[in-house]
Formats: C-alpha cells, sequence, structure tokens
C-alpha cells in the first residue's frame, strides 16, 4: 500500500521541502545521515584526562576533556556512567559527533559518591549538613523508585528549619542541608546536582553539525546554544532527566540556538523534570520523532515539549504526559504541528492537553491523527491563538474561549478507514495509526 504524505501547512517548508511526513505517523528522516567521521577520541570511566584519548587503551575520563580537542571529530565513549559534577560551556568550532555504540554511555551531573561530604547538623538535628556545597540545582535519590520507574526526587524547602521538620533540601547559597524520606544517612544512592546547565552543546562555525548517540544525561539542563547560525543538532537515541530548579533557564533539553538552527530528536526521552521537558527558544526549528515526554512536576507553567520565541517545531508520533502545565504547549508566536500523537494526563490534578497562544496567520499550532485524554482540558487557546485540526478527537472539555477551526487539507483519509473505538479517530483497518509503543515495535524501534 502506497504511504499517504501529509501536505504540510506553509510555515513547515522547512522540513517538507527534504522530507515527507505519512498518515501512518512515519517520515522518511534519516538521522544517520547527520553520524560524523574522522579524527576520534576514546572515552572510558577508567579512562584519565591525562591520556591523548587517541584509542579505546588510552582513552580520557571526562567529556570534558574530550570536546575541547581542537582536532576532533568523533567522541567515542564507552558504555558506563561519567560523573563530572558539571560541565563548562564548551565553545567548540567545529561540529562533532558523540556516541556509545556498545551500549549506553550516562553523564551525570553529580560526584559518585558525595556521602563524606555530609554530617549532622547540631543545630537542626534531623538534617545533614554539606559545608561548602552550593550551586545546587536538585537533590535525587537513586534507592527510591517514582510512579514512572525513575528517581525519587526530595522537595526543596525554603530553609534547613524546613528540612529539619519536613523533610527534603536546602540550599543557602554556600551550604545544603538534607533530609531523606527514610531519615538515612546520606550515601552513594543521593545524587546533589550541581550547576544549572549541565553540557553546553555548542559550535562556533556556522552551518556545522552536532551528533549524539546513545546517550543519557541525569542532572541539568542539556543546551544546545549555538553561537553561530544554521547549525544541526541531531539527538538519536537520548534520555534527558532529573532537570533542577535552579535560576535562568530549566528543561531537561533546552534548545536556544540562533537563526536558521535546527534540532532534531529521534527516539529520545525528557522525564522526571522540575522544570520543562524539550524546550525551544530564539528562532530555532525543531523535530520531535517516536520521543516522549512526561513527568514535570513543580507547577502549572512547566510542559511535556513547549516552544517559544517565534520557533517552528514539528512533532511526529510522540507521546506527551503528566505534566503539571499544558501537556503540549506554545507561545511568543511559536507555530507548531503536531502529527499523529498521544497527549494525556493520568491524574485530575494536571493542566490541559494542547495550548496555544499564538494567532498571527503562519503562527498557531496545526494537530492532525491525535489523541487526547484525561486532563482538565483537551484544547486551550490562551491570548487568542489557533488550532486546526484533522481528525482529532475530543474527550474532555476546551477551555472557555479555545478557538478551533476544522482543517481537512491534510490529507484525504481513505473510504476503508474505520472507527479505532480505543482512541476514536479513522485508522487504516487492523492498523492503528498511534500511540508510540505499537508503532515504534512495528517499525523495529525500542523507545
Amino acid at each position: 500500500m502506497a504511504q499517504i504524505v501529509l501536505t504540510a501547512p506553509a510555515p513547515f517548508s522547512w522540513y517538507s521541502s527534504t522530507y515527507d511526513i505519512y498518515a501512518d505517523g512515519t517520515t522518511n528522516f534519516d538521522p544517520e545521515a547527520f553520524r560524523g567521521t574522522g579524527t576520534t577520541y576514546y572515552l572510558s570511566p577508567t579512562g584519565s584526562d591525562s591520556n591523548d584519548g587517541l584509542t579505546p587503551g588510552n582513552a580520557f575520563a571526562t567529556l570534558a576533556k574530550a570536546i575541547i580537542q581542537v582536532d576532533v571529530d568523533v567522541i567515542e565513549a564507552a558504555p558506563g556512567k561519567y560523573y563530572e559534577q558539571f560541565h563548562p560551556d564548551q565553545n567548540n568550532t567545529r561540529g562533532y559527533t558523540l556516541q556509545c555504540t556498545g551500549g549506553i554511555a550516562e553523564f551525570y551531573s553529580s560526584a559518585e559518591d558525595d556521602s563524606s561530604n555530609f554530617a549532622i547538623d547540631p543545630t537542626f538535628p534531623n538534617t545533614y549538613k554539606w559545608t561548602g556545597a552550593g550551586q545546587t540545582n536538585s537533590v535525587w535519590d537513586e534507592s527510591v523508585t517514582n510512579a514512572y520507574g525513575g528517581w525519587g526526587w526530595l522537595t526543596e524547602r525554603a530553609s534547613a528549619s524546613d528540612v529539619n521538620t519536613l523533610g527534603g533540601w536546602y540550599d543557602s547559597g554556600t551550604d545544603i542541608w538534607v533530609r531523606l524520606d527514610d531519615d538515612r544517612v546520606p550515601d552513594s544512592d543521593v545524587r546533589v546536582n550541581r550547576d544549572n546547565v549541565m553540557f553546553l552543546i555548542d559550535s562556533g562555525a556556522t552551518g556545522e553539525t552536532v551528533f549524539i548517540d546513545n546517550c543519557r544525561f541525569y542532572g541539568g539542563t542539556v543546551r544546545a546554544n549555538g553561537t553561530a547560525n544554521n547549525l544541526t543538532f541531531v539527538y538519536l537515541n537520548c534520555h534527558f532527566a532529573y532537570c533542577g530548579s535552579g535560576s535562568g533557564i530549566n528543561a531537561c533539553l533546552n534548545n536556544d540556538g540562533n537563526s536558521g538552527s535546527t534540532v532534531y530528536l529521534v527516539n529520545s526521552k525528557a522525564y522526571s523534570s522540575y522544570r520543562d521537558g524539550f524546550s525551544y527558544r530564539s528562532s530555532m526549528q525543531g523535530v520531535e520523532i517516536n520521543c516522549e515526554a512526561y513527568d514535570t512536576p513543580l507547577s502549572g507553567s512547566n510542559n511535556a515539549t513547549t516552544a517559544h520565541s517565534t520557533c517552528s517545531v514539528i512533532r511526529i508520533n510522540g507521546e506527551y504526559y503528566d505534566s503539571f502545565g499544558d501537556c503540549v504547549a506554545d507561545t511568543g508566536n511559536s507555530s507548531s504541528w503536531l502529527v499523529n500523537a498521544w497527549v494525556h494526563s493520568y491524574g485530575t490534578s494536571f493542566y490541559g492537553d494542547i495550548r496555544t497562544d499564538s494567532n498571527a496567520a503562519d503562527e498557531g499550532m496545526w494537530v492532525v491523527n491525535t489523541h487526547t485524554t484525561d486532563s482538565t482540558s483537551d484544547f486551550s487557546t490562551l491570548g487568542g491563538g489557533t488550532i486546526r485540526y484533522q481528525n482529532v478527537n475530543f474527550t474532555e472539555p476546551n477551555e472557555s474561549g479555545t478557538t478551533l477551526t476544522a482543517d481537512n487539507s491534510f490529507f484525504t483519509i481513505p473510504a476503508d478507514w474505520v472507527l479505532d473505538p480505543s482512541t476514536g479517530l479513522l485508522t487504516p483497518p487492523a492498523s492503528p495509526i498511534l500511540g508510540i509503543n505499537s508503532i515504534s515495535l512495528a517499525i523495529g524501534i525500542e523507545i
């Protein structure tokens, strides 16, 4: 059966002029076309930054060391855990590939074991104090499993006295106090995540590409922040999690590049963050393919995926859920196209599913083949925005004043498509068109 190509709305010609998006939630974008070759430096949890990094047996220990090599094309990270606490801004003047071909490389913005830094505070005897720590953006406990299978997070408090009484953590700017839920002494399972920006992914040369594969970043914002124009960032099989609440921009992955820069996220996740999951700013273009973002629990302003400041974002075959703000939210004259997505929340305390406040002719949100469930509202056009849709179900009331416009220009729905009772959408016979789990299995991708 021939693929049905969706007709792209005008604001997304930057993608549709090169790639197609199909009605079954797939696309012909190939991330492998961006994987780099050339001079390779090696990284290992058992390496040393005094090595030359040019062979696996002589590998560097830290990503911060590998990424500043003036001739780096590829960084090959051995599987394992890398504890670097925080990465300084790395303004490399060339593109590079960071990959882990033998498994998963995990990068932490905490030390491997901070337990020796803590001691009982006599003033607040229920707490453990780390004198001289500071720069803490979050504290997590790996021994506690949250509702999503990840780490448990400690509540940030307003004072050491509050920690003593209520538990959680407090940072005075110079010291931190911690009281764990089970009152045990802080051990190697306690992750004290340092600094707000964990890793600045940059390339100071116009038109360069940064490609990252099979890497997970825990503890601080990973920030694509190119200082040049027309940069390309590609993340394949990556996770971004446990971002904290420090000042400045907070998101698991914050894309904040210059004019003409584009981010592609494929088979990637953002989750368990005090702030947003995926975030786009500063006139960037973004594409999410088979991605998942969830669990942004701090306040009503946090979203699973969000675009700000005249960005243009396409989200294909994703699942977005359980954010305290709207799960998918765009603002600041941004435009987005949501294709074959499932947007939902499991709890009634969560806000709406999908929101935009952009209202110009070439702005707003276009939604096709999308299923929304279990939030306080399905759609919202806060500030007078417009959502244009085709083949979308409505399971909850829309927010008062929401402007929805039916738009059947994406594709002609074939006569043999049938109503799927589980989603309320028309789908190909015996072939559901959305829900990343069913589609990813069908095309052999593990999310």
